[in-house]
């Protein structure tokens, strides 16, 4: 046997020396294999297909349950699978309601009391301004965004989308795993480029990777909580409401006036009619004097005197 050549004992140990994986690499490269099977795509609720890894449904539930929002906004609607799963946690919760948005409609979504569903684009003037009605009246708000995943529209869904989560509340941007973090190399910017572009400009949202405690998820740095302090999205989301309460406000001085405006024409119009009436009046009793003679005149310039004192009242208030 040559220096070269390796016994059988040799080579079946020969790789027993080799660096073994580290955490982080065995957990992305399950990740890789976990995505690439598909089978997240066969994944459902009560029978709806949701599309999500059951770790992450696991965490929004833990979320739901510790923050108990007054209304959760989704972008993303698909099948309404995760819509139906927000609802039915709620519904354990008992209390809290599921907004729910997507281009395309569907006449096959599950229907169910707490959801709410729109049809068209998550960026539309309308849509927001519908939204931003909701959220202005809800006491807690959570955002989760699963719509289209390019880096340019998920920026711009963040930036619409952030002002309305409340102080504590979350803003989850999903799918942030493409683009090779760690799945789809090839995709492009997606989600979490938008988040990194987002973060080093809002400085009250963080990533809570306690959210990530399971390993494998979706949405790598994507579950991003709102501070509870003050300043930046929070002042715009208390403005927001206070400028919603003082529109309110105006438009309920606006109806008093109004109807101050007509109580006060209608009285005005008694008022000119009355007028008319006791100048004719006061121009009978004239006439009507000179005709009975010189006995009665007194009695008319009495009554003329009285007409006259009321027509100077009315007179001041027209």
């Amino acid at each position: 046997m040559t220096e070269s050549e390796e016994t059988p004992t040799q080579a079946s140990t020969a790789g027993l020396d080799a660096e073994p994986p580290s955490d982080t690499e065995t957990i992305r490269e399950f990740h890789r294999i976990y995505y690439d099977s598909l089978i997240w795509q066969s994944t459902y609720w009560l029978g709806v297909p949701a599309y999500k890894s059951p770790l992450d449904f696991w965490v929004y539930q833990e979320i739901l349950a510790e923050t108990r929002p007054d209304l959760l906004i989704e972008t993303g609607t698909a099948d309404g699978g995760s819509a139906l799963f927000f609802a039915s946690i709620l519904d354990l919760l008992g209390s809290g309601s599921v907004v729910s948005i997507d281009t395309v409609p569907s006449d096959g979504r599950p229907e169910h009391p707490r959801i709410t569903y729109l049809t068209g684009s998550s960026l539309e003037p309308g849509i927001l301004r519908r939204v931003r009605e909701v959220a202005d009246g809800a006491r807690s708000v959570m955002v989760v965004l699963d719509s289209d995943h390019s880096a340019s529209h998920v920026l711009n869904e963040i930036r619409a989308y952030a002002p309305m989560v409340t102080p504590g509340q979350y803003l989850v941007v999903e799918d942030t795993n493409l683009n090779g973090n760690p799945v789809e190399p090839d995709f492009g910017p997606g989600p979490a480029e938008a988040v990194a572009t987002f973060l080093a400009e809002e400085p009250n949202f963080h990533p809570d990777v306690a959210r990530e405690k399971f390993l494998l998820t979706f949405h790598p740095a994507g579950f991003l909580r709102r501070s509870e302090t003050t300043g930046g999205i929070a002042e715009q989301h208390r403005l927001r409401q206070t400028v919603s309460e003082q529109d309110r406000l105006l438009d309920q001085l606006n109806k008093a006036l109004r109807l101050a405006n007509e109580r006060e024409q209608e009285m005005r119009d008694m008022l000119l009619d009355a007028h008319e009436q006791l100048l004719r009046k006061d121009q009978e009793l004239w006439r009507l004097s000179a005709e009975i003679g010189f006995v009665n005149q007194t009695r008319a310039w009495q009554a003329a005197g009285r007409v006259a004192r009321v027509l100077r009242r009315i007179a001041r208030r027209l």
